[in-house]
């Protein structure tokens, strides 16, 4: 019997699986931290430790102070100019480093915002900020100045004017303001003349004052990734896939394409990663035999879309991913761990998405169904005389010289419904099984009808 597809369809003895998010895709976010203020983007979810931890009790860090900015939901932002946080104003939450400035208001960095940074230096500082990585998420309102940051690559990032070239009336409109050191000033942030566009980079982990009068704008790259739920491709024990969107924000074709990264080790007190998840890409559909073609990242490859320009047919995809469970080995509930990383052919931006699966258990009740297109043979050979008869040995059975257990095809297959059960230790192949409650209210899985409460409906 050879079988055609093996697909567990239920583990009945724990019910269905379900995925669960795991927080453990580890990545370092560095940032140069200027003497004076500066202004940071984070990419990536650092709540696991408070800001008592990772700035506080570390005395090499000279920053002193934090300030994160919180968006009004409808009020107006600014007037004129970028406002200053010292105002105390309402729109800013404070960390201060114990024992330097007043209580603080907020305990943990958190990813998709915006902060400024206030070191006692006299020198640079590069803050190493390790956490998750997370899919940028953005929110621009037309009523003032917004504090953003943009997901560019990490080495060498575009100018502004190419950066915002795709996007033709939000770069005619942005007035930008970056802060350069020091203290807070008439000139600090300052605003980056047009003239000056091509010789500034849209640094990775930057934040920037922007304001684009009535144009709303949401052009934050050349293409936007969207994941649902809560924005990581978690597979868990038995998620089968994870379907993520692309979309292109441009009105030209823009070419975006996968890797997969290793997470970096995880901090203490963290859960271990066994490896790197076996990730599948999606292929096209094969009209012969109705299966799918795949990419495998972890081996190195890498899997590529054409988008077409915006409000196009193709313009938005959708990538089904999966993982290869039998290529993972580890234990069950051992945690695979890893980052796929999106970049387009434009080398404007680069997202980077956590993906996580853990090593299932083989253990339980199992469906499946199998296809029989051979059966195996028993077919003798036996000795003849000259007049093509049988020879017959001494002990009068026929001499056999030869026995054919080869398979052989059948003229048409057979489908056939498996019920498998594994103990951890045997597999065992059944005819029937019997699901439902006992006679004590359990939910019981059993080989006879009579361990069944039959006044009982599951």
């Amino acid at each position: 019997m050879k079988p055609k597809l093996f697909a567990a369809l239920a583990a009945l003895t724990v019910l269905l699986g379900s995925i669960r998010p795991a927080d453990a895709q580890w990545q370092t976010q560095s940032v140069l931290v200027k003497p004076g203020w500066t202004a940071v983007y984070l990419n990536v979810d650092s709540t696991y430790q408070s800001l008592d931890q990772v700035v506080g009790s570390d005395p090499f860090n000279p920053i002193a102070e934090i300030w994160l900015w919180k968006a009004p939901a409808s009020t107006i932002q600014y007037l004129t100019t970028p406002s200053n946080p010292l105002t105390g104003s309402s729109d800013w939450a404070q960390w201060s480093r114990p024992g330097v400035g007043a209580a603080s208001t907020f305990s943990a960095l958190i990813p998709n915002a915006a902060y400024l940074v206030h070191s006692i230096a006299t020198t640079n500082y590069t803050w190493k900020i390790r956490g998750k990585p997370i899919a940028p998420s953005y929110t621009w309102t037309t009523t003032g100045l917004n504090f953003i940051g943009f997901p560019t690559p990490i080495n060498n990032p575009p100018p502004f004017d190419t950066f915002l070239g795709f996007s033709p009336a939000f770069a005619g409109a942005a007035e930008i303001y970056q802060y350069i050191g020091g203290d807070l000033r008439a000139v600090n942030p300052s605003l980056v003349i047009p003239l000056v566009l091509h010789a500034t980079h849209v640094i990775r982990g930057q934040a920037y004052w922007i304001r684009a009068g009535s144009v709303f704008n949401d052009y934050f790259g050349p293409f936007q990734v969207s994941l649902g739920g809560s924005g990581e491709v978690a597979l868990g024990t038995a998620g089968g896939q994870y379907s993520v969107y692309l979309h292109n924000t441009t009105a030209s074709n823009v070419v975006v394409c996968a890797n997969l990264l290793p997470s970096e080790t995880p901090p203490a007190g963290q859960p271990p990663i066994a490896g790197t998840p076996p990730v599948l890409v999606r292929g096209n559909l094969n009209p012969t035999n109705l299966t799918y073609a795949y990419t495998d990242l972890s081996t190195g490859g890498a899997a590529c879309w054409t988008l077409k320009p915006k409000g196009q047919p193709g313009s938005d995809i959708t990538v089904v991913l999966g993982v290869n469970r039998t290529a993972m080995t580890g234990a069950p509930g051992a945690l695979y761990a890893g980052i796929m990383r999106f970049t387009d052919s434009f080398n404007l931006s680069q997202v980077d998405v956590p993906v996580s699966a853990q090593a299932s258990s083989a253990t339980g009740l199992w469906v499946g169904k199998a296809s029989v297109t051979q059966v195996g043979n028993y077919l003798k050979t036996y000795q003849r005389d000259l007049n093509n008869n049988p020879v017959v040995s001494s002990n009068g059975n026929y001499i056999v010289t030869s026995i054919n257990t080869n398979l052989g095809a059948v003229a048409q297959s057979f489908p056939l419904r498996l019920i498998l059960h594994n103990d951890g230790t045997n597999v065992v192949l059944l005819q029937r099984v019997f699901y439902g409650l006992n006679a004590g209210s359990n939910l019981v899985v059993a080989t006879q009808e009579s361990a069944l409460d039959r006044k009982s409906v599951v």
